[in-house]
């Protein structure tokens, strides 16, 4: 009955999300889940990528490979994130801490 419920409010997630992009590498065999869409004039590249735990890994891709994100699922502002990491980490300049809490049963 949840299901149904919520289904009748809110439409199915799809399974892509759009983002825009400078500096892309070219599709590769590898990423099949990564469609380029469009190339614009000034370079940006609006293309789609994996939703959920796949969007990590290509994000993580693409940025090795020199991608610049402009726009994530029509968001241009900051993005929200949350890292499991020891306790010396430190967040890389021009990001913000919000909340810091320790992991009572995984000292460090």
């Amino acid at each position: 009955m949840i299901k149904w419920a919520t289904r009748s409010i809110y439409e199915e997630a799809k399974p892509q999300t759009d983002v825009i992009l400078r500096r892309t590498p070219p599709v590769a065999a590898g990423h099949p889940d990564y469609q380029i869409l469009r190339i614009g004039q000034e370079g940006e590249t609006l293309a789609l990528l994996p939703r959920y735990q796949a969007f990590q890994d290509y994000s993580l891709w693409l940025a090795l490979n020199g991608a610049d994100f402009q726009e994530i699922a029509g968001n241009r502002g900051e993005i929200a994130l949350s890292l499991q990491a020891p306790a010396a980490w430190r967040a890389p300049g021009g990001s913000r801490l919000r909340l810091e809490q320790a992991i009572l049963t995984q000292p460090g």
